[in-house]
């Protein structure tokens, strides 16, 4: 017996794989067909899907609160109801309250993800059968396998969360990739606008540098950090350097004021 299950949402969609790997270790004549078409797209229902439904005795819809008005859920809910004899369609409710659907799956029974409800389900789907289990024994397989079932419906929102957070740092790490690129590309830019050394205008008085303070020099700033002497003016007390710095780019200095450490 096929098993049709729609989805709609990263939440829809876990669910309905879940119970996609639950329902034939409960009933084994079951053959679950999940849609692997990404309704949140738009995209029309394919005839793979219309095959599907053919073939399909029985329609579960997951349903979870972002995804009640999702157009292909009720979409998909109509095309159920048409397609399949008898209408067997079941809402299947996550953290979902039966009065809060509404459209065409208000017409169907619906199931909470609850132990006694999720039984009901099962129940039903076994009397579809031709050779339907013995009451007894599907009891029995059912409690065996619920604890499976139950653990990983827990875990949906849980799974949800951290890969929301994966996707988060991946977006925090693209914008920090972004600053970066923005960065350089302005300090290549302030390069260009900045003088080379020798269009700087010479001053009225020769300049005689000081033999300490060489073009080219590597220096550490207290404030401003790493840094390359640019140029070099003037002598003794009167000697200035201008620092292109890794941070704030070309810093004027005094050099007796400006506690500049050279790097060896």
């Amino acid at each position: 017996m096929k098993v049709f299950l729609s989805w709609s949402g990263e939440r829809s969609k876990l669910i309905a794989e879940i119970l996609r790997g639950w329902l034939p270790l409960v009933i084994q004549a079951v053959k679950p067909w999940l849609s692997a078409s990404d309704i949140d797209k738009g995209t029309r229902w394919s005839s793979d899907i219309a095959t599907q439904l053919e073939e399909t005795s029985f329609g579960i819809i997951c349903l979870t609160p972002e995804n009640l008005d999702a157009p292909w859920i009720q979409f998909e809910a109509g095309a159920l109801s048409k397609t399949i004899d008898g209408a067997f369609v079941c809402p299947y409710l996550f953290e979902v309250d039966p009065a809060d659907i509404k459209g065409p799956l208000v017409q169907f029974q619906t199931t909470r993800a609850t132990k006694e409800d999720t039984k009901n389900l099962v129940n039903t789907i076994n009397s579809l059968l031709q050779e339907c289990i013995p009451e007894i024994q599907l009891n029995k397989v059912f409690e065996m396998w619920w604890p499976d079932f139950e653990e990983k419906l827990t875990a949906v929102n849980h799974i949800v969360k951290e890969r929301t957070q994966i996707k988060r740092s991946d977006r925090e790490l693209l914008e920090e990739i972004l600053d970066t690129l923005r960065s350089q590309t302005r300090d290549k830019e302030l390069s260009r606008q900045l003088p080379l050394f020798d269009e700087f205008e010479s001053e009225t008085v020769a300049i005689d540098h000081n033999p300490d303070w060489q073009i080219g020099m590597k220096v550490i700033h207290p404030k401003f950090g790493s840094g390359v002497v640019r140029k070099v003016e003037g002598n003794g007390r009167d000697t200035k350097v201008i620092v292109w710095f890794d941070t704030v780019g070309p810093k004027k200095l005094l050099v007796r004021f400006a506690n500049l450490e050279i790097q060896q």
